[in-house]
């Protein structure tokens, strides 16, 4: 059985509607610096970071250094509100995070 180039053409138009709407309901993908940002407010809950410049590096096809840089809006009296972190991820999993500025005290 044959179809005609009409139903064929039809055919195909509404599958390729059907596949174009199936990305409305993806979550958008998160980059290595926004992760790094959330990080850096996750290793930090008690303070509101406003977060600045970002940037990555790629080293090889595996390895992605990611720096953030961020300023506290709720500074306590003697605490330098300037904050910056970097996070190496390898294979998009975080192997390594570290402050470069500021962040919270050492441990009693």
């Amino acid at each position: 059985m044959r179809f005609q180039p009409e139903i064929t053409t039809a055919l195909a138009l509404g599958l390729a509607g059907l596949l174009a709407g199936c990305g409305g309901g993806l979550p958008r993908s998160v980059g290595m610096t926004d992760r790094c940002a959330d990080i850096m407010k996750a290793a930090m809950p008690f303070a509101e970071i406003e977060i600045g410049k970002t940037s990555a590096a790629a080293e090889g096809i595996d390895k992605i250094t990611a720096d953030v840089e961020g300023t506290r809006k709720d500074v306590p009296a003697g605490t330098p509100p300037r904050l910056a972190a970097q996070c190496i991820f390898v294979d998009s999993v975080l192997t390594g995070f570290s402050w470069t500025k500021g962040g919270p005290g050492p441990r009693p």
